[in-house]
């Protein structure tokens, strides 16, 4: 399994690096960009060389490091969708296309422990890359900061590296991590069994198929003056957006109670440390494991007759 392992990091590696490296720069950039105007003494909220008051010190702390990395977090997130769909749809078809997979059904190796290495590697290695890489960012964008205002005569280094705001969001993170791989599963599953079938186009035929199923569903239904049921848009969701971080959290009720994306985001991520882990409590986590394991073992006999 190690082998198998190293072997997803080899080919994966150029694009977890270049992935890494330019979201990493655009904060840094980010960063420069705010101590440069943060120089300009009408720009600025706080003159040059001033002394800060104990409340004001805080405040300024609290506005650097208080909400810093749970902000660079989503776009990391965003990034680690992107990558999680787009590794998945090519991990059992680009060795069809570029006919590798002789070569590696050579090796004494089974085709249950090949699926096997590629969902451990997509649900574990690309998350946690993105969270490292989130904190290496996080890390640089504040030190160019605190030397933006050490510029100006306020030494905050201290102030905000010791700061308990900057790093409870990796702690919330890694506490919802095996939520999150379970919960991922129908999605994993959904693209690998595509993967395992096409060669060309997967990720868009993995979204295309469900949606259209749907479509004629919704079609047939409102012909037949019927009301589509609400399983089969739970499902729908579960098929394809399943990889979406605190997705778990997403309901009716949630909804209604909070207007507007911004308030709904802002709910979840108040609640997922502490409501996360009732998810094992519903029958929808566990449904969606069924059908991800049934997935991805169509996959695997997919891959063991498909050359």
């Amino acid at each position: 399994m190690k082998f198998l392992l190293l072997r997803e990091w080899w080919e994966s590696r150029q694009l977890f690096i270049r992935t890494g490296l330019i979201l990493i720069a655009l904060s840094v950039v980010s960063a420069i960009i705010s101590a440069i105007v943060m120089q300009d003494p009408g720009a600025s909220r706080i003159l040059p060389g001033a002394v800060l008051t104990a409340e004001q010190l805080s405040n300024e702390v609290d506005g650097i490091a208080g909400h810093s990395l749970a902000g660079r977090m989503f776009g990391f997130c965003v990034a680690m969708i992107f990558f999680m769909y787009s590794y998945f749809s090519g991990a059992l078809s680009e060795e069809r296309k570029d006919r590798s997979i002789l070569f590696w059904k050579s090796l004494p190796v089974s085709d249950a422990q090949t699926v096997m290495a590629k969902v451990l590697f997509g649900v574990l290695a690309i998350p946690l890359f993105m969270l490292v890489a989130s904190i290496i960012s996080n890390i640089l964008a504040l030190s160019i900061l605190c030397i933006g205002h050490a510029l100006q005569g306020r030494w905050l280094f201290l102030s905000v590296f010791s700061h308990a705001g900057l790093w409870s969001p990796v702690l919330d993170t890694l506490r919802v991590f095996p939520v999150f791989i379970l919960w991922s599963l129908p999605t994993v599953g959904w693209l690998l069994l595509v993967s395992s079938v096409l060669t060309k186009r997967v990720g868009l035929w993995a979204v295309l198929g469900p949606v259209a199923v749907f479509l004629l569903l919704v079609l047939l239904c409102k012909s037949l003056n019927m009301t589509l049921d609400s399983f089969v848009y739970l499902w729908l969701g579960r098929l394809l957006f399943s990889l979406l971080p605190f997705s778990w959290l997403l309901n009716a009720e949630l909804l209604k109670q909070h207007n507007g994306f911004k308030n709904v985001l802002d709910s979840i991520v108040r609640s997922a440390p502490t409501d996360s882990w009732d998810t094992f409590l519903h029958l929808n986590i566990w449904c969606g494991v069924l059908v991800g394991v049934l997935f991805i073992y169509g996959a695997i006999r997919m891959r063991t007759y498909r050359e």
